[in-house]
């Protein structure tokens, strides 16, 4: 915490801002600072170079926002106020973050709102419905990752601070198949619940009551495991993947002997017209092999088109890049070591960091037979 806060320290006294990306973290050092209780030198030197740089232009970033929350916690309300009126959101076109798995304007606008709800809870109380999906839509769009994640979940605490004294009543129940009676999962008066259900339910389904305000009803659904029955359709969302399994010769095949070897090809694909970065491919190993000794090889650059490969003891994980229409192949050898039949799982591949990008292959089964 002491090394922290000297960093933190030394960035409110950097010196004249030269750009809003650097208002927006001196802006956070300065309020953090703040929060625990100290009066940073940089925060009047902050505001003096904003007004003479970037006047009307400081209040629709981050550090707008972090600026009237510093000036909240210093009990300035005058100073806090005025910015609060004037704070809006700058278009995604101001943003240049130049990173392709992340967006400094979703960011920003999640961070501001959890701000505004800790220190201004009048300006976010009469949020509707409709604000919440602009707001959120990281979330229902199924393009969150971990930054984003923890910034909306920042915000949600701090809403249900905002919001704990409205009166409204949800309940949700759960639809059977078979069409028998709907099974009765929540019936609550609190802002958060969870239940669990049995998968062979149709549908679910939800009915509010609120007295106060439209804040809407939000739920998430999750699976854990691993699929039962191998997909019997390939998955192409931005990359196409496929894993051939043949003999050492290259011909197809369906069994082998204890001992003997397959060669796996696989191949993944870029489909779309761009570049996609931060990949990784995800090669499951089936039960009963094991890597040919002096095949692949973990590290950095161990494999052409590849920046790294992990091997594990149940997958091999290899990370790359992909130009637009661009393809990698990637052969490697299994040794058979246990007599049986044996599922080998689907390829798949994704982004780390877009959610939206991801293929999955075809998996399927192969037999070993003992030699005795």
């Amino acid at each position: 915490m002491k090394r922290g806060n000297g960093n933190l320290r030394a960035m409110c006294q950097s010196g004249e801002v030269t750009s809003l990306a650097m208002a927006d973290r001196k802006a956070y050092a300065v309020y953090l600072l703040t929060r625990q209780g100290e009066r940073p030198n940089g925060l009047l030197s902050l505001r003096e170079s904003l007004d003479r740089s970037y006047a009307g232009q400081w209040q629709t970033r981050l550090c707008g926002t972090l600026l009237a929350a510093t000036y909240a916690v210093q009990q300035n309300s005058k100073e806090a106020e005025a910015i609060v009126k004037t704070w809006k959101l700058a278009d995604a076109a101001q943003y240049r973050n130049g990173e392709d798995y992340w967006s400094q304007v979703e960011v920003d606008a999640l961070l501001s709102f959890a701000f505004r709800a800790r220190h201004f809870p009048d300006s976010v109380k009469n949020y509707g419905y409709a604000d919440w999906q602009k707001l959120y839509g990281v979330l229902w769009q199924n393009r969150y990752n971990t930054l984003t994640a923890a910034c909306a979940t920042l915000g949600m605490r701090e809403y249900a601070k905002v919001v704990e004294g409205n009166k409204f009543h949800f309940e949700i129940d759960a639809l059977p198949r078979d069409g028998s009676a709907p099974l009765s999962l929540v019936k609550s008066d609190t802002i958060f619940a969870q239940s669990s259900f049995a998968e062979n339910m149709k549908a679910l389904e939800f009915r509010l009551q609120q007295d106060d305000g439209d804040q809407g009803l939000f739920y998430q659904v999750v699976e854990e495991g691993f699929d039962r029955k191998l997909p019997t359709q390939p998955q192409k969302d931005g990359v196409e993947v496929f894993r051939e399994i043949t003999g050492m010769d290259g011909k197809p095949i369906e069994s082998l002997l204890v001992g003997d070897n397959l060669k796996v090809t696989l191949r993944v694909r870029n489909i779309s017209n761009i570049p996609l970065g931060n990949l990784v491919m995800v090669d499951m190993l089936p039960g009963g092999f094991i890597l040919e000794p002096m095949g692949l090889k973990a590290g950095v650059g161990t494999i052409a088109g590849t920046e790294r490969v992990d091997l594990r003891e149940d997958r091999n994980l290899f990370f790359f890049t992909l130009q637009g229409a661009k393809d990698l192949t990637i052969e490697y050898s299994l040794r058979a070591t246990n007599a049986g039949e044996f599922v080998i799982p689907p390829l798949y591949a994704e982004s780390m960091y877009d959610r939206g990008v991801n293929g999955v292959g075809l998996g399927r089964r192969i037999k070993v037979n003992s030699r005795e």
